[in-house]
């Protein structure tokens, strides 16, 4: 590590003399529970970082990127509410394509909790709005043994206010904002506290929140002439199978003028909480809860970098909406000398999301059938249709959790947690690809299976979610059914070797199970055979039947129908894929352990040394089996996995944390070291393998770093506080398939800045004219530049880009070295990747998401039970990049909310 640079940054962080303390001066006790139990942050030996619910009101924290924004190792990435993941320490690889999550994603690397609930999903983490939270806790490093999956690089938790026994409480709280060249935002929440008995307490909060839109959708065409083909010399030369584009062909321009509109990404959230809590007698307690959250967007949260910073151009609608009920229950009690706890839960989300992906045109060897398939659709070869396209998906997910833990005594010189814990989970996917062309060619009625529409399948051995024969513009179709199962036991003790000095040893064994059912089906044109014909089950090309409503030939063509749950039983049945049982279902089991020593020097500082391990559960593939269809070099005799099996992460760590200056500093600090061995990524590589995305066990990585926090009460009324993050991470190994698609062995990992840190400062005065207690803040957020993914086609992407717009992108590409498609010959070009003009490969490049910083100030007073504050955030209207993405063969930048103003007030009752 630069030695140097991280002392900069320490220094940097801190912000302040630390020279003198503030006897008057006071650091308030976090009580946190990391360990499962409730205890001060200062006594726990784990990296935690912590904002209570004052801090995030202090701070306006309403939503995930907010809360996000105040915790340096913490990265969220993705294109808007809703659709996004959380990455801790830099443990990241590249993010799948959100079309695809749902039914082929990896699970998450960070676990994420409502309470006691783990409501954590790939690519789709439950988006829920910060309303009545008593804390934010952020656990860095893995916090497998208790829990569980998916802690593999660390575990956010959202804790929300209980109810209060033998208390009225009630309070409301408003705002308003104004974005700079965007719309108006606005909120509102109320929450009531009502004793119903002496042993019982009712809490119920309410909220609606509204987020303006700031990006325009500008207007647009495309004329796909000669230069902006990418795999070819000119359209002439397309070939599809028996036919060729004629070179005088008719072209069909779509248009979005329907769809341009200034500040068209509006986001609301609305949502309620229920809390019953009822004290049995003086051991036992029952606490019920409700949760309930509707999100709803319209427009994308992406920008094209080519049009500006607050402009895109999409051709279809991009909407979502996604709505969650979460119900759990609590009952803790005492048996002897021991607490016992039993949580439980069930949550029931529903996901419907449509996304334009009209600019996949122009991804390379199947071009020829995104230019609107005239050979497919039977209408011969002189008109190129309507090549707009958009993805519809619905998805739904259950989970049902139960955990009992048994507690002694945390004083006893030997005390233990122990438990078990059961997962059920269930999402059930259908994803359309709709080409408007299909339409455009005669295709605009469905019928029964073989009478009509793009794919008219036999649908219930298609898919298992959506019986039925598919609509007219439906080209491609993913329809599954994931089960994820687990059963885990728990354990860790504590053993107070001294006074002074304490072991913790902790262990998880852990059962998991994986089903995946359904199909994916494709018709990029048809032939005129009855399904009914077809056997039973089957996987590869053949005939799907699609005929005009008129009852002629439809067209002429292949189909693609790959059924994944016989194809599954049949691996597992032959015995050659470890894990994969005769049912089809993929089994892994483990145990995965803890050792932790602290000892306390003082009693204001503690140092601490941990080695922890963390896991993601496996997942199995859509195309599992499927030889390459490149079978030469590297690739001679590869076929995509049948499971992508579980990728661990060891983790070694030593930490300090003290209070100092007579209890007004407070200082937390974490070294470590972490090595990932088989990580899972998504993989994507018609060229060689396959044109369906698949997880595969890519590769190892080294990551090190430090974790900093503070808090420093300067003086009775001036508050400094900030944390600090530094990392250094590094690609150790990758499969040799991935020559010439990922960056080089010795790249860092993408998505997390090597330093990133942010400094927030309160001052409290009396406002002896008002008769109130009054304060100015500010806040400074710093993220530093990391890179987009771990495939080096940046290059290729601009490339794309100056066919489409006539000019680059504008973004910064790192060169990682090496050419990327450099194991691809010209016999074997067609695909996603292709030779840029003048026939020369294109250089190894990721887009850099540069650094940027962010500035939040406010002002505001509060007097007798009313609060009023004004605020600015992002001051200087900071445009930064928060993310990149290549999924559309063009980049797309997620980047931070411009300028904006507001006043939030609030009244206690």
């Amino acid at each position: 590590m630069n030695k140097s640079k991280l002392s900069s940054a320490i220094a940097l962080a801190l912000g302040a003399s630390l020279s003198m303390g503030n006897a008057n001066a006071a650091l308030e006790t976090i009580v946190v529970t990391a360990t499962k139990r409730s205890e001060s942050m200062q006594d726990v030996p784990v990296s935690v970082q912590a904002l209570n619910g004052q801090a995030m009101k202090n701070l306006g924290v309403a939503t995930f990127g907010e809360y996000i924004k105040f915790l340096p190792n913490v990265v969220q990435q993705g294109s808007g509410p809703g659709r996004n993941e959380i990455y801790i320490r830099g443990a990241a690889v590249d993010a799948i394509n959100i079309s695809v999550s749902s039914v082929q994603g990896s699970a998450p690397q960070v676990a994420l909790y409502l309470d006691e609930q783990p409501v954590a999903f790939g690519g789709r983490n439950l988006d829920i709005y910060a309303a009545d939270l008593e804390r934010v806790e952020v656990l860095a490093g893995p916090q497998g043994t208790l829990f569980g999956a998916s802690s593999q690089s660390g575990t956010l938790r959202l804790i929300t206010n209980k109810p209060v026994l033998g208390e009225t409480q009630a309070g409301v709280s408003a705002g308003f904002s104004s974005t700079s060249g965007g719309d108006l935002s606005s909120t509102g929440e109320a929450y009531v506290n009502l004793p119903l008995s002496e042993n019982t307490a009712v809490r119920a909060v309410v909220y609606s929140n509204t987020q303006g839109g700031w990006i325009d959708n500008k207007p647009g065409s495309f004329n796909p002439d000669d230069s902006q083909l990418i795999n070819v010399v000119n359209r002439n030369q397309i070939s599809l199978g028996s036919s060729t584009i004629l070179p005088d062909a008719e072209v069909i321009r779509p248009s979005n003028d329907s769809l341009v509109e200034e500040n068209f990404n509006d986001a609301s959230y609305t949502g309620a909480r229920l809390s019953l809590k009822h004290n049995i007698n003086d051991d036992w307690d029952v606490l019920v809860q409700h949760s309930m959250q509707r999100l709803e967007t319209d427009g994308a949260f992406a920008v094209s970098p080519v049009l500006g910073d607050s402009s895109s151009q999409i051709y279809s609608p991009d909407t979502l909406t996604d709505e969650f009920n979460l119900t759990t229950w609590t009952v803790e009690g005492r048996v002897g000398q021991l607490d016992l706890i039993y949580t439980g839960g069930y949550l029931d989300r529903e996901v419907s999301n449509i996304t334009d992906y009209t600019l996949y045109t122009f991804g390379g060897g199947y071009q020829a059938y995104y230019l609107g398939s005239p050979f497919s659709y039977g209408g011969g070869a002189d008109t190129l249709h309507d090549f707009r396209k958009q993805y519809q998906d619905n998805t739904t997910n259950e989970r049902t959790t139960h955990e009992l833990r048994i507690q002694s005594d945390p004083e006893n010189r030997f005390s233990y947690t122990a438990g078990i814990f059961i997962d059920e989970m269930e999402t059930n996917s259908s994803g359309h690809f709709q080409y408007f062309g299909a339409v455009g060619a005669g295709f605009d009625v469905a019928v029964t299976p073989g009478g009509g529409g793009s794919i008219a399948t036999d649908i219930p051995r298609q898919g298992v979610g959506n019986p039925g024969a598919r609509g007219a513009s439906t080209i491609f179709v993913n329809d599954f059914t994931r089960n994820e199962d687990q059963i885990a036991f728990f354990g860790e003790l504590k053993f107070d070797i001294t006074d002074a000095l304490s072991m913790r040893l902790g262990l998880r064994r852990y059962d998991l199970d994986f089903q995946f059912q359904g199909a994916t089906g494709s018709s990029f044109g048809c032939k005129n055979v009855d399904p009914s014909t077809l056997p039973a089950s089957r996987s590869g090309n053949g005939a799907v039947a699609a005929v005009r409503p008129d009852g002629s030939v439809g067209c002429d063509g292949n189909s693609f129908d790959n059924h994944v749950t016989q194809r599954l039983i049949n691996l597992g049945q032959s015995g050659t894929v470890t894990g994969l049982g005769a049912d089809g279902v993929a089994n892994q089991s483990d145990t995965i352990p803890k050792v932790s020593f602290d000892y306390r020097v003082n009693p204001d500082l503690m140092v601490f040394a941990t080695y922890s391990e963390g896991f993601r559960p496996q997942v199995a593939n859509r195309n599992a089996g499927v030889a390459s269809g490149n079978q030469t070099g590297v690739f001679e005799g590869y076929a995509v996995p049948a499971i992508a099996s579980t990728d661990e992460l060891s983790n070694f760590e030593v930490g300090m944390k003290g209070d100092f200056l007579d209890g007004t500093l407070r200082l937390n600090a974490t070294y470590y070291n972490s090595e990932i061995t088989d990580l899972q990524s998504a993989r994507f590589d018609p060229s060689n393998i396959a044109f369906l995305v698949f997880i595969e066990n890519v590769g190892d990585a080294d990551i090190q770093g430090i974790d900093l926090d503070y808090q420093w009460a300067a003086t009775d009324k001036l508050t400094i506080s900030g944390a600090a993050s530094f990392v250094d991470s590094e690609i150790t190994r990758l499969n040799a398939q991935l020559e010439g698609v990922a960056v080089p062995v010795g790249s860092e990992l993408p998505y997390t800045s090597d330093f990133s840190f942010n400094v927030r400062a309160r001052y409290n005065f009396n406002w002896e004219s008002m008769g109130a207690d009054a304060y100015v803040q500010g806040a400074l957020a710093h993220t530093g530049d990391s890179k987009a993914g771990i495939v080096g086609n940046a290059y290729f992407a601009e490339d794309v880009t100056r066919r489409i717009y006539g000019q680059g992108s504008g973004l910064q590409i790192a060169n990682e070295g090496g050419t990327f498609g450099a194991s691809r010959t010209a016999t074997n070009l067609p695909g996603t990747f292709g030779l840029a003009q003048g026939g020369q490969f294109f250089q190894n490049g990721r887009y850099v998401q540069e650094s940027y910083t962010l500035v939040n100030v406010a002002a505001g007073f509060n007097k007798d039970n009313l609060g009023v504050e004004l605020y600015v955030n992002n001051l200087f209207d900071e445009s930064g990049v928060t993310h990149v993405s290549t999924f559309d063969y063009t980049p797309t930048v997620a980047v931070t909310r411009p300028r904006t103003v507001g006043i939030r007030m609030n009244y206690d009752f």
